[in-house]
């Protein structure tokens, strides 16, 4: 063999025993199965056994954080989309969630969960008078297996520019965000701050506890997706948004006190978040926008560019 072949041969052999060397020794440093690590968000000064969080192994990662005591996620949801919607966050996102409540037009226990009517306190007069509760009374009278196919989704399941006119549920739920401020301070009169959900809102619920961390909630707060119809700018219902207590009481404090005009403002709007920003807006608390932390876009929709 020419003697540059047999130099060749031998560097060829040394380079792949090295990078065996390597591999292996790179091998042997790493665990066969990866822990997945989420920051542990729970205090120092909390961390003594009067404050200790003991986590089931077969928890999920989320509870892995060190869940608030002074948040609440509130969700509003309907009897038309409950069946089909709400399901699947009983074993997802109300593992993650310390507390949530559940608001719809109709009382209920549905799989095992308590499902407030968020209606039940509006005047009496509004609900005989003002056709959107026609649906309403009908099922407070035969309950939600009484509906019919339409009544569920009306004739399309498509969305318009000004949403779902022609679903007798869709009508009705711009009627349930102030009386659901309303509610949700009354349930839990002790909370700091409330989140508001859809059942198709998604949170990332570690990003969610530390930016509520570095807020102050004794101060008036309304956070979301910005959007505006004509002049008045508000939080997008669907996106999800926040509010601090002192803002949630600005909120009730304007509904209850001039609940005629906000009622007659609903009846002629169809966008009951518009509603609610319009309410905090006159109180004197203007949206803070939170928009691209907020996201209403499908996330097929998204710039992920500088992600």
């Amino acid at each position: 063999m020419p003697a540059f072949l047999r130099s060749t041969t031998r560097v060829l052999v040394l380079f792949s025993v090295l990078a065996l060397f390597l591999i292996g020794l790179h091998l042997s440093s790493l665990s066969p199965f990866p822990e997945w690590r989420l920051p542990n968000l729970i205090p120092s000064s909390a961390k003594d056994k009067d404050l200790a969080v003991n986590i089931n192994p077969d928890a999920p990662p989320c509870q892995r954080l060190g869940q608030p005591d002074d948040v609440v996620v509130v969700m509003r949801t309907g009897a038309t989309e409950i069946k089909d919607k709400l399901p699947i966050h009983f074993n997802t996102t109300f593992r993650c969630y310390p507390d949530f409540l559940i608001f719809s037009d109709y009382e209920e226990t549905f799989e095992g969960f308590q499902i407030h009517d968020v209606l039940a306190d509006v005047d009496s007069n509004l609900k005989q008078s003002n056709d959107d509760f026609k649906h309403y009374e009908r099922l407070q009278e035969l309950g939600r297996e009484g509906l019919q196919a339409d009544e569920l989704h009306g004739e399309s399941y498509e969305s318009g520019p000004v949403g779902k006119n022609d679903n007798p549920g869709w009508r009705l739920d711009k009627w349930k965000f102030l009386p659901m401020i309303v509610q949700s301070l009354k349930l839990r009169p002790e909370k700091k701050w409330f989140v508001f959900v859809e059942p198709d809102t998604y949170i990332v619920w570690s990003n969610m506890i530390q930016w509520l961390q570095k807020l102050d909630a004794r101060k008036p707060l309304y956070y979301g997706s910005e959007v505006q119809i004509g002049d008045d700018i508000f939080a997008h219902g669907g996106t999800g948004f926040v509010m601090s207590r002192p803002a949630m009481k600005m909120g009730a404090d304007e509904y209850l006190k001039n609940a005629d005009e906000w009622h007659a403002r609903t009846a002629a709007h169809w966008a009951g978040d518009c509603i609610l920003g319009t309410a905090l807006n006159q109180a004197g608390l203007p949206l803070n926008w939170a928009w691209p932390m907020f996201q209403g876009g499908n996330p097929v929709d998204l710039n992920w560019e500088d992600a």
